[in-house]
């Protein structure tokens, strides 16, 4: 699915006004640049995961970081080269065992479950009910929630929810923490390299 992003990178203004700050220090420019820009970055990626767990139910450590399991939100860093850093919201399908199902372990089988189990995607909403799944362990050791192709009790199929970027598309709290402006922050992040570089370069010099 066609994902989210956010970019941070330093405008011609702001570009201009660090070489003129900037022209005696030795590679100023590029590295304030790009540190700056990541910095920024970051303080991006806080925020964007801040109001996707403040929103829904999902866990922080599935959606951050490289190893985040199904898709979620990643930085990608700018360099001394390319001075231009993405936050990027992207992902698959969340298991529906992900949204705090209830029941949470699995049951006495049953021919065709009737009680079913209850899951909540957003924090703020109602549970749903599936009249007709239930949690399993597989022999991986793999917890989900499934149903029935079938009366029979083989085979059967996982259950999954929504994607985070298709949450995001309905929820207005979501659309604002992606659309979010990070140019203020930018701006107080090149301001404090430019002073951190300038105060090296001095104690250097002389």
């Amino acid at each position: 699915m066609a994902g989210l992003a956010v970019e941070i990178i330093v405008n011609e203004q702001q570009y201009a006004e660090l070489a003129k700050l900037l022209r005696d220090v030795p590679g100023g420019i590029d590295k304030a640049s790009y540190q700056a820009v990541n910095k920024t970055a970051r303080w991006v990626n806080t925020r964007v995961l801040k109001a996707i767990t403040d929103q829904l139910t999902i866990k922080r450590k599935d959606i951050a970081g490289k190893r985040h399991r199904f898709g979620g939100v990643t930085v990608h860093r700018a360099s001394g080269k390319h001075p231009v850093a993405h936050v990027r919201v992207t992902g698959k399908r969340i298991p529906v065992y992900r949204f705090r199902p209830r029941p949470t372990l699995p049951q006495p089988y049953e021919p065709l479950p009737k009680r079913g189990l209850t899951y909540k995607i957003g924090k703020q909403g109602g549970r749903r009910r599936i009249s007709d799944a239930f949690v399993a362990r597989m022999r991986s050791g793999h917890m989900g929630v499934f149903r029935r192709a079938k009366r029979t009790r083989l085979p059967i199929m996982e259950l999954y929810g929504p994607s985070i970027p298709h949450v995001a598309s309905t929820s207005p709290e979501l659309k604002r923490a992606f659309n979010i402006d990070a140019t203020g922050q930018l701006h107080k992040n090149l301001v404090s390299q430019v002073d951190y570089l300038l105060a090296k370069h001095k104690a250097r010099n002389g």
